[in-house]
Order: C-alpha cells, then structure tokens, then sequence
C-alpha cells in the first residue's frame, strides 16, 4: 500500500493519514479523497497533468509532491493558471507507471497535447518511457485504451460444455484490425442439453463487424477433423443469411443437487431421522425456476451409477418422480403426471424432463417401451393401507376425462392421459399457454422410492398387493416396502434450462462462429480472423477486402458502418488517406491488433500510430504523418516578425539504452513474444532498458523498427518549441513542416521584410533591400586564417551567410549572399535568383544566418486557439538522424 498525507481544504487540524492503493492513478487518487466529481487541476510538482490523462497517469518514485487544485473565479486563460489550492498528497511508497499509450484522447475526434510546460513536469516525476512517448512523441506507440484482465473461465457442465470469453450484457465484441488469431466472445450462454444420452452444447461465438473467418480450432485442434462437432461462420455483413445450424438460445442454472430419496437404516426399510422426525427421512424436493417467458425447461437428471437391484442384475427397477409448478409470483401448486423412469444395470443413465410451452398443441401420448420413461399418470389414489394419505392429482387439463388415468407403452389406444410424450430419454409435457401463460414459473421435483417393475400393476397403482405410498411410508415404526439394501438408485439434478426458439444473435454486422459439439467440450475456440473493411481502388473507399494496411482501418472506424455516428464522406480527407495508404504499402507499416472496448477515437489512432502517423481533425479528417521531410520544403516561415513568446523545453530528461518490447508474435502463432532492441547496434546487453508493448506488431522487424523509432525519437525530439502567431497567418497544421528563425535559438539570425528588390537585365533578382538592418556572418576558413587564435569563435572559420525568402506562393528558399560579417539592410546575392513566386515589388518576410542553417525546421505537435485572433503553436525537432539511422540499421 501507498501511505499518503492529506490535509482538506482549509482545514487547520492536524494532517491526517491516507492508504492509495500501490499503482493508483492520479484518477484514483482524486477518488479515494472523496473527490470523484472534481472540477480542478491535478499537478506532479507543480506541472498540471491533462484531464484526460488522469485515469492513465501513475506516478513513479522520486515524486515529490502532488497537489490538487480547483479553478477561482477570474483570471486569464479561463482560471487555468489561478489555482486554488484543494488538497496535497505526498506518494512515500513505490508506484507503477503509466500503463497505456494512449493518454491524450478526449471525448472528442481531437487529441489533447500537453505542451511544454505539462511535458517536462509530467515526466521529470519518473513515469515510464511508454508513457513518456504517450504524452510527448510526435507519433504515438500503437497501444489499447483499455488493459483489461484475461477473460474469466466459466464452469463446466458436464462431458458436453463449452468455455471462452463471455459477452456480458452492455459489453462489446471485440475486432481486429488487420489479421490476428483471436478467441472469440459468446454473444449467448451455451446450451448444453442432452439428446439420446448424449451430452451436446450449441454454442454462438462472435466478433464485431465483418471478419474474414479461418483456421478455427478447439484447444488447438483444426475443428474441421473433430468427430462429432459441427459449425457454420458468417462474414458480419448486413445481408448474411440467419445461422441454420443454431437457431436458439438458453439460460442455464446449474443444480448439482441430488434428488433425495428416503433415509432408512441398515436393515434397508426402517426410516431413519437425526432428529426423531420422521418428515425429515422423506423425500426432499429440488425447487428451481425459468427464467423470463422461455419456450421450453429443460430438467437434466443422472442416473450416474445406473439403477439396478444388486441381488437381482436383470430385474428392471422404477423410480417415480412428481412435479409441480406456479407462476413465480403466485401461491397455488399446479400438479403435473406423475412420471416413471424405469432401467436396470449398471450403466450409467441421463434423462431429460422438459416443460414445453405451445400454443393449441396437438400432442400424441408417447411412452417408452423397457427402458425409459415409461408411465404416466395424472391421478394415483391414497394408499390403502396403514396409515392413509398421500395420493396424487394432476390438473385436469392432462386428461380427457375419459380414458385410462395412466399411460404406457401397453395402454396408448385406451388411455386419457394427453399433452404427454415419453421416450426412452426424455418426458415432454406440453402445456398450452392459453392455460399456462408464459412467464416465469417455479419448478419442483420430488421423488419416490425406487421398486422393482415385477412387483408393480399400473392399472391398479399397487405393489405387492397393496397400494403404497412411494413418496410417504407406511407401518408403525415408519418404513417403505422395497428395501433399499442392495439398490442402487441415486438421481442427481445436473441443471435446469430455459430455451428460447428464437435466433441467437441478430443477422449482419458481427461475424459468426456456430457450433454443435456432441459430447465434446467447447475450450479454447479459435480463429484467425482478419477484419473486412472497404480498401482504396484508387478512385474511392468501395472494395471489400481484408487488408493489414492502416489507412482503411482508420477510415472505416471514423465512417463505417460500426460507428453510430459516422463521419460524413465530405469530411473525409481521401486524398491524403490515400496517399498515406501508399505510403504504408510500400514502407510495409501494418496493423495488426484485437479491440474490445476501444472507443472510436482510441481505434483511429491506434491505427494511425501503426502507419506512423497521427489522428488529425482539421477542415477535413485526417493524419499527420511522420516521414523523411529531407527533400520538402517548409510550408512557412515563422520569425521574431510574426511570432511572440517563444521558448521551448526538453520533454525526454532521461533516455533507456533499450527497450525490452513485447508483441504477438505471428511466427510462432500469435503467442507474446519478449526481444531488448538497444539504441547502440554495437550493444548486446546491460544497460538501462525500459518494457514497452507494441499491440499492432506481429512480426520481430515491425517491432525492432518501431522500437528504433521510438528511441530516435526520444534522441532527437527532445525538445518542445512553443510560440503564438495570429491565426490569420498560421497555413501549417499539425505534422507540417515549417521554418522559424528566432535571435533565442541563434545569435547569427535576423529578420526584415523586403522594401525593394533590385533585377539584372534577364529579370532575375540580384539583391534585396530590407526595412532594417540584420546580422549576416561571412568568415575566412581555415586555409585563409594565418592566426586561428586570434579567431574569437572557431566554429564560425569558414561560414557563410545566407537568407531564406518566404515567397508570395508560400515557397521557400535559401540563397547566399556576398556580404562580409555586419548589419546589413542592402543584401547581394552571390548569383541571380529566379523571381518565380514573386509579383512585382512585394513585401515579404526575409530571415538571414548561417548559410548551412538559416532556419530551424520544425514539424508542427500541435496547434491551439488561445483567442479569436492568436494560437499557440507546438512543434518538435524535423530530425532528419531519425530516418538517418533507422535506414542505415534496417536498409
């Protein structure tokens, strides 16, 4: 446990003592404070921490101090930096990290950037490198929202059951985005019941939308060469024909309860009672229920010795069973016939009486024939001798009123027994729903003591000669007439089934796995399932295909047919999703991963970061993607003339030698697979090495690059560079790349606008005039210097000056000039330029430095409106090493 110290707001008692829970997120935290509605600020040393990030965010050792805040009225920025003060917690013990990548997705389609500030706060607490690249990468590690525990086994029922991942009602299905092997869910509970003696369980496995559907195995056997189990799939497509093999559905409760007969003493007869009352040695009843309006209840029983008289093998021995049942909110028992199971060995039996409920049915008495169910009756009269009672009637809907009371095989022409069917495995009564409405019911059953059949007349309801009471006793001491020594005759209730006819899951939008198994558990089902989704065929999103490629997948989360609010197509960037699908094809980037429970958000940027790349709302859905910019040019120039309050920080303070990853491994079929990939290709071992996990990657060179790229950029984008610009003027967007020349990031740089622009007689541009002076540098190199030291400043022997234009079609470009080290307003370039992107005598924005770095390049993080007029601009390092280093070790 994690001891914490706490003081409530205001109080000026003494500080109190708190238990978090080891590995508390900061979202816990706030709970266990009594803060669950909280609507302030969360900070790790005085950095605030994204709401959004609260749930994920786990502080590591070496926090010093967290402090929550609540906004006071007034202020700049909406309050966010008046903070009043709420409570302290000061973390002694030792907690985890974060435990997802995917910190920054808020309700909506954006994602939520931490800045500068948060970043360096949040990660000088010590949280781990996932979590560090979660707040603080240009792209994301591909990572679940959600981590959720292994799927809870379920009990089985018998030779016949079935195991897995159970839907829970409001849970969700889970889907692949690319191809993986996934256990599926059951979307119902399976039914197991029993047919011929047979143990079969049916069984509806399914996934979220359409799934390609292959290589299906049970406890990893191909299913296709298991005896006695049967299947059928669906594609998940909305105009799939319904499932054939499976057409119901069921509710089991598991009784596991014997159906007590008659306690007696060693002489086999006598009752015996613990407690002096006879009551106590009779037959107890097994009491369940339906559950809400069923078609059918199915009641299993076992014979699981068999039913044999051990002095007399060959003999057929009966065990009678009466039932009766009452609406679940009423009072009045409703006796159904009287039923006689009859069998003789040693073998084990299994037996099924099932309640049906029909509407006019016209049902044709059945009865069994040596073995089986093999009597019915709807009265039994009282016992005739000492002492009297028992007896039994059924509701007079079982009877026509004018045939025999009872019904077997010998009788079925003369009997008025009706709504019955016997055989040798099952007793059916039918009952109307007109009179017995459908709804939920109680169910009792009781049973009798076990006879011999030689000693029984069913005409007369008499055995040796008299009619008995199986149920009661008779004679004074109380006893039965059948001895019990020697019989074995135990009956066990295994479970009570509710059935609905009616189709287990509705047609389209989920993919389909039917199976019938006969005597065969249902453990361990899988397939390799690979998601459908419409792919580019290169004029629109239409072809249907199972494709690992991260573009589709992200389009088909965001406009779907899986998401209930779709993205409209016109907001769809399809040019740059398809041009971002190219891209993926041919560096080869994949996903590959199982979703359950991922909002729409989390799926398109789990995609995204796959394909390198970022979720981006802006006019119109899309990514930003990262890449080799080293050919592009930036899209804009920022400077001191169109910027303010400029700084930057470092978000990476400390940076493993390696990261031990985990991914699935499809080579050794999907199972976790742990590789340690170092920054140094030279290192074998040792080191600081940090865990990560990569959910999209199957193969150990996605994951090698990817943790490479991850280290990279941990490398070279340390540093964050915030400013704010008007909103007029910002063109680029998140992932762009843009220029910025600021005096705080070099001593050598200035900037001005042009005043005039002097041509030669060709048109081209010989020299500008600038509206104030700037800083050009121009030294001697080596072979010129006669005395380096007298050079103030070795890293400048031999540079040149040089000015980026930022032209009026938003190009930019880079040109030397002739002038020695100064201020100079009057800038000549060494050779003509081209005019081209320049009207007549325009005003532009001109930026001077060192010829080899005139400008910083930049990729933008993110963009955030402070006001109607400003935003603030994140952006990180180009970091062209990145790309550098990733071809140099991986080609």
């Amino acid at each position: 446990m994690t001891l914490a110290v706490h003081r409530d707001a205001f109080h000026l008692g003494p500080v109190g003592f708190r238990e978090v829970a080891p590995g508390a997120s900061l979202a816990e935290i706030a709970a266990s404070l009594g803060l669950e509605a909280f609507d302030g600020a969360i900070c790790i040393d005085g950095h605030e921490v994204p709401r959004a990030a609260w749930p994920h965010v786990r502080p590591k050792p070496g926090v010093s101090e967290i402090t929550l805040h609540g906004p006071l009225q007034g202020g700049g920025d909406g309050g966010k930096d008046i903070l009043g003060l709420v409570a302290t917690v000061a973390l002694i013990a030792v907690t985890q990290g974060i435990a997802s990548g995917t910190l920054l997705l808020p309700s909506s389609l954006g994602t939520l950037t931490a800045g500068s500030k948060v970043v360096a706060g949040i990660l000088a607490a010590g949280v781990g490198v996932a979590g560090s690249l979660a707040i603080s990468a240009l792209i994301k590690p591909p990572a679940l929202a959600r981590q959720d525990s292994a799927p809870e086994d379920r009990d089985t029922l018998g030779v016949a059951s079935a195991s897995g991942n159970k839907l829970e009602p409001g849970g969700t299905l889970p889907r692949v985005l690319g191809t993986r092997k996934v256990f599926p869910s059951f979307v119902t509970e399976p039914m197991v019941y029993l047919d011929r003696g047979d143990e079969v369980v049916e069984a509806v496995l399914a996934m979220s939308g359409p799934h390609s559907l292959s290589d299906i195995r049970i406890k990893g056997a191909p299913i296709e060469t298991m005896t006695g189990v049967e299947f059928e799939t669906r594609q998940g497509f909305p105009g799939d024909d319904p499932l054939t093999l499976v057409t119901r559905y069921a509710r089991t409760a598991p009784l596991q309860a014997e159906l007590r007969g008659h306690r007696v003493q060693d002489g086999g007869k006598l009752l015996e009672s613990a407690t002096g009352s006879a009551l106590d040695s009779l037959p107890q009843p097994v009491v369940t229920a339906t559950r809400e309006a069923p078609d059918e209840l199915r009641i299993d029983m076992a014979l699981r010795r068999g039913l044999f008289k051990q002095d007399a093998l060959t003999d057929k021995v009966r065990v009678p069973l009466r039932i009766r049942i009452k609406p679940a909110n009423g009072t009045t028992w409703i006796n159904l016939p009287e039923l006689h199971f009859q069998s003789s060995g040693t073998v084990p039996r299994r037996m099924t009486v099932k309640l049906t409920w029909a509407a006019s049915p016209a049902t044709t008495v059945e009865a069994a024939t040596g073995v089986g169910f093999v009597e019915a009756r709807t009265s039994a009269p009282a016992q005739s001798i000492s002492p009297p009672g028992g007896g039994w009637l059924a509701d007079g809907y079982f009877h026509d009123g004018a045939g025999d009371v009872w019904a077997s095989s010998a009788n079925l022409g003369s009997t008025g027994v009706q709504h019955v069917r016997m055989t040798e495995f099952e007793a059916e009564i039918v009952l109307d729903t007109a009179s017995f409405p459908q709804g939920r019911w109680d169910v009792e059953v009781l049973r009798g003591y076990a006879f011999r059949d030689t000693l029984y007349t069913a005409s007369t309801y008499q055995m040796n000669g008299a009619v008995r009471d199986f149920f009661g006793s008779e004679g004074s001491p109380p006893e039965i007439n059948q001895s019990r020594s020697d019989l074995i005759d135990d009956v066990e209730a295994t479970r009570a089934v509710s059935v609905w006819n009616a189709a287990p899951a509705p047609r389209g939008r989920a993919a389909y796995i039917a199976v019938r198994a006969r005597n065969t558990s249902i453990e361990q089902l899988s397939a390799v399932a690979s998601g459908l989704v419409r792919d580019w065929d290169g004029a629109a999103w239409t072809e249907w295909k199972a494709t690992s490629n991260p573009a589709p997948h992200l389009r088909d989360a965001l406009a779907g047919m899986l998401n209930a609010r779709r993205v409209p197509e016109e907001s769809m960037d399809n040019v740059e999703l398809a041009a971002w699908r190219s891209d993926c094809a041919t560096a080869g980037h994949e996903v590959n991963v199982i979703l359950e429970g991922e909002t729409v958000e989390s799926t398109a940027q789990l995609a995204a970061s796959a394909g390198f790349a970022q979720l981006r709302q802006a006019d119109r859905y899309g990514v930003a993607r990262d890449f080799d910019r080293a050919a592009d040019s930036p899209v804009q120039l920022f400077a001191s003339a169109n910027v303010r309050d400029f700084g930057w920080s470092k978000a990476f303070p400390v940076i493993p030698d390696g990261l031990r990853v985990t991914f699935a491994d499809r080579a050794r079929d999907y199972d976790r697979r742990q590789i340690v990939v170092y920054r140094d290709p030279t290192r074998e071992r040792g080191g600081l090495i940090e865990a990560i996990t990569y959910e999209t990657a199957v193969t150990e060179a996605e994951a090698r690059y990817r943790a490479l790229y991850d280290l990279l950029q941990m490398e070279y984008r340390a540093t964050f560079y915030n400013f704010t610009a008007p909103s007029s003027v910002i063109r680029g967007k998140r992932g762009s790349l843009i220029a910025v020349a600021h005096d705080s990031l070099s001593r050598h740089q200035g900037q001005g606008w042009t005043s005039r622009i002097e041509y030669d007689g060709a048109g081209d541009m010989t020299a500008i005039e600038l509206d104030r002076p700037v800083k050009i540098t121009r030294e001697a190199d080596f072979a010129a210097t006669p005395d380096i030291s007298v050079v103030p400043d070795l890293s400048l022997i031999g540079a040149e000056g040089g000015v980026m234009i930022q032209r009026q079609d938003g190009t930019h470009t880079v040109h030397e000039v002739a002038e020695g080290t100064g201020t100079h307003s009057r800038l000549t370039f060494l050779a003509p330029i081209s005019p081209t992107g320049l009207t007549g005598d325009p005003e532009v924005l001109v930026t001077s430095g060192l010829f080899s770095r005139v400008v910083r390049r930049l990729v933008v993080f993110d963009v955030v409106p402070r006001s109607i007029h400003e935003a603030e601009v994140t952006c990180v390092d180009e970091a062209p090493e990145i790309w550098q280093k990733l071809q140099e070790r991986f080609g």
